[in-house]
Parts: C-alpha cells; sequence; structure tokens
C-alpha cells in the first residue's frame, strides 16, 4: 500500500523494512521492523485556515525574530525535577519563569517544567538533562513568550563541564544553517538562562540554553500539519526536501536519523506532500559532543566520519541543493564568527565544514560520496 494512500484508511499498512534500507537506529531508537499501525484521527489532515497559519507566524516571530539571547531567570526545584527520568511517567514540576516584557518589566510567569530526552535523560550522561517548559494560559501576555503552550530547551547537560556548557551553542549554529537552506525548519533561539534551586537562590547559575520552536506552530507558518505515522520511504517524500536534509545530515555528519522510524524527524502533511523536518543534531559530526558515538553498524570509527544515508541522487538532483550550500558560505561562517564559541572549536567546525564543501567542489568526490553510496535506499 503506497504511503500517500494513508489518508483513505484507519490504520498503516505495514512496510516491508527491505523497502526501507537506511542503516540501523542509533541512540536507543526503536527503529528496524515494520512500523506498529497508528491510527490516523491522531492526526488531523485538514488544510491549515490562514488565521491558523497567521497565529503560528506570529507566535514564531515573538519568540524567535531576534537573534539575540533570550536572557531569563527559571526558579525550580530542579533536584526533585531530575530524579523523575522514568521516560514513561516523567512527573512535572512547578516553576516560575521570569522574563522581561515588552516594556523591560520583569514579569514572573507560573509554568511546568519535566526533564525530557533519551540518551541525555541518563543520569551517568547529564547531571543537567534537557527540559519541557509547559505554559498554561495565563500570564505570558506581553513577554516573548506570548501563545506559547509547550517548549523544548536544551540545557548544558553537566553543570561543571565547560565543554558541555557549550553544546547548546553548537547545536543553535545547525539549526540556523538548516534555515538557511530551507523555510521547512524549526527555528531556534540561544538563551542565556539563570537556573534557581527553589529554597537556595544563592546556588544560582546562568548558562546558555537553547530554545526550539513548537513542532505544530513550525508545520502550521508552513501550511502543513504534524503527521505521525512511521513507515514512510524516501520515495513517499517530497524529493527536494528529502534531497535537502540528507545532504544536511552528510554536511553535518549526522547519522543519528531514521525516516522509517520518525526518529529525529517529523513529518509535516500538506495537500498531498509529506514533507520530512529533522531536529536533534547533537550527535552530529560539526556538534562533536564527547557522548556521540555512532552506531556501530554503520562501519564508521567516529561520528566525524560522515556517512550519507539519503536517497539515490542523480548529479541533476544534487545540482539546486548543493547550489544552496555554495549560497549561502559566507553568512555560515559569518554566523560562527559571531557565536559565543571556544576558539579551539570554531576553527575545529569551520575545517570541518570546509571539508565538506572540498567535497563538493569536486564531482568526482560528490560521485563517490553521494550518489554511489547510496545504496539504493531510495525504491520503496
Amino acid at each position: 500500500m503506497r504511503y500517500s494512500k494513508l489518508l483513505t484508511v484507519v490504520a498503516l499498512a505495514c512496510v516491508s523494512a527491505a523497502s526501507f534500507a537506511q542503516a540501523p537506529a542509533s541512540k536507543g531508537e526503536k527503529g528496524g521492523g515494520d512500523a506498529k499501525a497508528e491510527k490516523t484521527k491522531k492526526n488531523k489532515t485538514d488544510p491549515v485556515t490562514a488565521e491558523e497559519k497567521d497565529a503560528a507566524t506570529r507566535r514564531t516571530e515573538r519568540l524567535f525574530g531576534s537573534d539575540e539571547p533570550l536572557e531569563f531567570t527559571l526558579t525550580a526545584d530542579f533536584k526533585a525535577t531530575f530524579k523523575s527520568r522514568d521516560t514513561l511517567s516523567i512527573k512535572t514540576q512547578k516553576a516560575t519563569l521570569t522574563v522581561k516584557d515588552s516594556s523591560g518589566t520583569a514579569v514572573a510567569i507560573p509554568i511546568e517544567i519535566a526533564p525530557r530526552g533519551h540518551f541525555r535523560l541518563r543520569s551517568d550522561v547529564c547531571n543537567f538533562p534537557p527540559i519541557r517548559l509547559i505554559f498554561s494560559d495565563s500570564g505570558k501576555k506581553g513577554t516573548p513568550f506570548g501563545g506559547q503552550k509547550s517548549l523544548k530547551l536544551g540545557t548544558h547537560c553537566n553543570q561543571k563541564d565547560k565543554e558541555y556548557a557549550e553544546i547548546p551553542v553548537r547545536e543553535y549554529a545547525a539549526y540556523e544553517t538548516l534555515n538557511m537552506l530551507t523555510d521547512w525548519s524549526y527555528k531556534a533561539r540561544l538563551a542565556k538562562v539563570t537556573y534557581v534551586q527553589a529554597g537556595d537562590e544563592k546556588d544560582a547559575v546562568t548558562k546558555y540554553g537553547l530554545l526550539i520552536e513548537d513542532e505544530s506552530d513550525m508545520a502550521k507558518r508552513n501550511g502543513g500539519r504534524i503527521f505521525t505515522v512511521r513507515g514512510g520511504t524516501f520515495a513517499d517524500m517530497d524529493p527536494q526536501q528529502t534531497a535537502t536534509i540528507s545532504v544536511f545530515a552528510y554536511y553535518l555528519g549526522n547519522t543519528d536519523w531514521s525516516l522509517y522510524s520518525l526518529h529525529n524527524i517529523r513529518l509535516v502533511i500538506t495537500g498531498d506532500r509529506y514533507v520530512p523536518v529533522p531536529y536533534d543534531f547533537d550527535w552530529s559530526g560539526v556538534v562533536y559532543a564527547r557522548y556521540a558515538k555512532p552506531d556501530p553498524r554503520l562501519g564508521i570509527p567516529t561520528v566525524q566520519d560522515r556517512l550519507y544515508r539519503g536517497p539515490c541522487l542523480t548529479p541533476n538532483d544534487l545540482a539546486p541543493v548543493l547550489a544552496k550550500y555554495n549560497e549561502h558560505r559566507q553568512d555560515i561562517k559569518a554566523m560562527y564568527a559571531k557565536l559565543p564559541l571556544d576558539d579551539g572549536y570554531r576553527r575545529r567546525a569551520m575545517d570541518y565544514i570546509e571539508d565538506f564543501y572540498h567535497v563538493i567542489g569536486d564531482q568526482r568526490q560528490v560521485k563517490r560520496e553521494l550518489i554511489e553510496s547510496c545504496a539504493g535506499r531510495a525504491s520503496s
């Protein structure tokens, strides 16, 4: 059964894993094998109205329209919050987010928070894991968080590790680069977050964090809706976007994704198009987190060893995608130059990115790295 026929059925027919020969899942993904049937009633497929699109765009612009890090204070019982790390029974904790409104007045917003993630949720990896910010309907008016319901906040992971503290900034650069290449991407914004342990205000610490756009808003401002049914193949997807994100994964040195399993991928449906949008880039070579290891079944020794895992593309398919990278080469350099990064990492990151440009500037390497290495993954 073709993926495009999903709208007419109650459940997804199983698709053979052989029809989607992407490399194995990693970082705790339950990939491989057939996807379980998911009821389409969980996926609204009616067209996005102009009002919905405009509202989502306004919310996104309000929070993500500035390149300046957003400063705010988060006060909570973090010790109690991080005791609950079971993804099947996450408990929320009350917190207060204090941020300046449009007049410059500090506003205290009552919210709830919860730890989130998979690998970084492990206590042996992060003693300060990523957080979900959960807003009520009140208290946000006039602030950058107006209209928001729930947001992901990437954190510094480890309280006393300077390198880990930089990971949100490194990952922000990946989101910003994808924004240059396609509108079908999550907006992101750096934040300077002061974390205050409730009852122990003297122990406050300020770190860079990473705010990620709500997935529903990302979809709606592009005229679509999130679609959660798994089991699709490259051939089912919008070809231009699929080529764009596949080359982007190669650019990043990111193998930690799976279209079939929707691992670090969200699908957006708009009309009869299925558009894949990637997220979560901390396991990529350009970010180069110390904890990041490639799946051993991929046959690469480190995450900095690039491996193309996208569909089979022709030189004509690749030409407009690679042209986008060349168009934004100086923009990418300028972005890295102004970000608050360690100079040693900045040089290594730019060398790694220049290696990518060396590949795409040589047709023989393009053929070897991006065309011949696809291993027939475009078939469905």
